[in-house]
């Protein structure tokens, strides 16, 4: 998930005074440029725009998701941290109940003084005293909360990128019925003669 956030830039470029005419991404996801050059959104046909739009809204919908799995990892983190303040102000031989899944846990007698086991994840584990988790848990927050802030601006940037190929559809499509009329117009003026 952090990755993501790391490896998705998206910008909107300004093209002759135009806020809806170039689109980027710096990493080619969905086709949408080839190496950050920008896409000018003018001269795509409208199916072509039409399979911009598309391929935004899966990029924008996969980012929604990976920020909505940090956001809870980091109220799983808050919790924990909360959890390890609360077993500090604990008095020796204390009941606790130890999670060993998810949906399993274990009653225990809380020993003052003793060292936490702490999952640092892909499967390692290490003993911290209170102190050593609790900045543990402070750092993994952070890091969870930056990386959640840059997804937000990456949201941000996706949401304009839909937006202003939405627009250019929307200008397309008047482009294309304006001409239309025009036809029919001279049409009707060949007839009359």
């Amino acid at each position: 998930v952090a990755a993501v956030a790391n490896s998705v830039r998206v910008a909107m470029l300004p093209h002759n005074g135009s806020a809806s005419s170039a689109l980027t991404t710096s990493n080619g996801l969905g086709g949408s440029s080839a190496g950050g050059n920008g896409i000018d959104l003018e001269k795509l046909s409208l199916d072509q725009l039409s399979q911009l739009r598309e391929s935004e809204g899966n990029v924008l919908r996969q980012i929604t998701t990976n920020y909505g799995s940090l956001r809870a990892a980091a109220a799983k983190f808050s919790a924990a941290s909360k959890a390890v303040t609360s077993l500090s102000e604990t008095t020796s031989d204390h009941p606790i109940m130890i999670p060993l899944t998810e949906s399993l846990y274990v009653p225990a007698r809380h020993c003052k003084g003793s060292p936490l086991l702490v999952d640092l994840g892909t499967g390692y584990y290490a003993e911290k005293n209170y102190d050593e988790t609790l900045a543990f848990l402070e750092r993994k927050i952070k890091l969870v909360e930056s990386n959640s802030n840059n997804l937000m601006n990456v949201i941000s940037g996706t949401k304009r990128n839909v937006d202003n190929i939405e627009i250019a559809i929307r200008g397309q499509m008047t482009e294309i019925q304006a001409r239309q009329e025009g036809a029919r117009h001279q049409a009707a003026e060949k007839g009359k003669k």
